[in-house]
């Protein structure tokens, strides 16, 4: 018959192999990383034209993006807030809003 102390015996030695089995993987993981660490820079410009086309080239499809989300929201707190705050505030709240 297994008492309150064997079962928190019990509960404690699974919790502390799970936690060292996930440090092993971590540190093996940070070993592979560490390891093909020298192999990574050696083709900057490849790393640099994927942030060019990613970043980048980009900017014009967020932008497009931002205009068409500003829009609406100010829409929305035109509709909401119509009675509590004058108009002329009202890009004010809504840039707040969005970039807060």
């Amino acid at each position: 018959m297994r008492n309150v102390i064997d079962d928190l015996a019990v509960s404690f030695g699974r919790s502390m192999r799970e936690a060292v089995e996930q440090l092993g993987a971590i540190s093996l993981f940070l070993l592979k990383i560490m390891q093909a660490m020298p192999f990574a820079f050696k083709r900057n410009h490849l790393i640099i034209e994927q942030m060019m086309r990613l970043g980048v080239a980009s900017l014009p499809i967020v932008f497009l993006t931002s205009v068409f989300v500003g829009a609406v929201s100010t829409w929305q707190v035109q509709y909401i807030f119509s009675s509590a705050i004058p108009l002329t505030y009202l890009g004010l709240a809504v840039g707040k809003a969005i970039f807060t």
